[in-house]
């Protein structure tokens, strides 16, 4: 996707994890009323045609399995830290990037 990343964080509450989970099982990409109601998600119909129509075409070629994704939620920053991506918050998010050689993360607890 020329670099950049989606990521909203409710949609990875609700389920969403890749773009294949906006896609029907025709391969299509589900309809904003299939959509929010399928994930009980509230959205603007924008975030789902925002997502680039090659990342949506390499999404219909390119299976991932769910646990594949959840498998590695857990990811080593150093050998010393580690980073559970679904306790996140945004504001840990903005320290990875603003602050990439001095990561300082608190652990969170649900």
């Amino acid at each position: 996707m020329d670099g950049y990343s989606i990521f909203y964080k409710n949609w990875l509450q609700k389920g969403v994890y890749r773009i294949q989970d906006l896609l029907n099982a025709d391969g299509n990409v589900m309809s904003y009323t299939k959509f929010t109601e399928k994930y009980l998600l509230r959205c603007n119909f924008l975030a789902i045609s925002a997502i680039p129509r090659n990342a949506i075409e390499r999404a219909k070629v390119t299976p991932i399995q769910k646990t594949d994704f959840l498998s590695k939620s857990i990811i080593p920053l150093s050998s010393e830290i580690f980073v559970n991506l679904f306790n996140m918050k945004d504001e840990d998010f903005y320290k990875l990037l603003v602050n990439k050689d001095k990561i300082e993360l608190k652990a969170r607890s649900k």
